[in-house]
């Protein structure tokens, strides 16, 4: 516990500073750009303490994964696994998710093989967060992986079709008004 405890203070430490650099430069991509970083250094001091193998990937994703972490965002995650994983292998993954959480951070993750991620795809919301994804660490070798079947296996004609749809759907629930917020 005093592992997690003293990441979290460094943690928070360093979002302070990044916080105090953005009130004196009014840079809000290099404080987005920042946070993420900072995110990421926390997360695999996390995966660390918690024994994650490194046979698995921590993948990045939404706006994480674009690298624009805003400072009261979720963090979206995606933990890949590899495929014929047993339960026991699977088991020390709930424990990282959940000091995740230890760290301050609201936590929107899933476990996922590649396998899974590809039939997932078929819903525009993960296919676009596949496709705005980056490694944070573990295996890039199933990262890469994942990333080339589902690139290859993506149509941009009907990606643009149905991101087009989504977001006609999204406005009419919203009454096509300017003033309703959404992320």
């Amino acid at each position: 516990m005093r592992i997690l405890s003293e990441n979290r203070r460094r943690f928070d430490q360093e979002r302070a500073h990044a916080f105090s650099v953005f009130k004196d430069s009014g840079d809000a991509p290099s404080l987005l750009n920042r946070l993420s970083a900072i995110t990421d250094q926390a997360v695999m001091r996390q995966a660390a303490a918690q024994g994650l193998p490194q046979t698995l990937a921590l993948v990045a994703v939404g706006g994480y994964g674009r690298s624009e972490m805003f400072p009261y965002s979720d963090l979206d995650i995606l933990v890949l696994v590899p495929e014929h994983w047993s339960e026991e292998q699977r088991a020390p993954v709930g424990s990282f998710l959940t000091s995740l959480w230890d760290l301050g951070l609201t936590v929107g993750a899933t476990e996922r093989t590649v396998r899974e991620c590809l039939e997932a795809s078929s819903d525009i919301t993960v296919a676009t967060a596949l496709l705005e994804s980056r490694l944070i660490g573990g295996s890039s070798e199933l990262y890469s992986l994942m990333k080339s079947e589902f690139l290859e296996r993506l149509v941009p004609r009907d990606f643009f079709r149905d991101k087009m749809l989504e977001m006609h759907q999204r406005h009419a629930r919203t009454g096509d008004s300017p003033y309703a917020l959404e992320p």
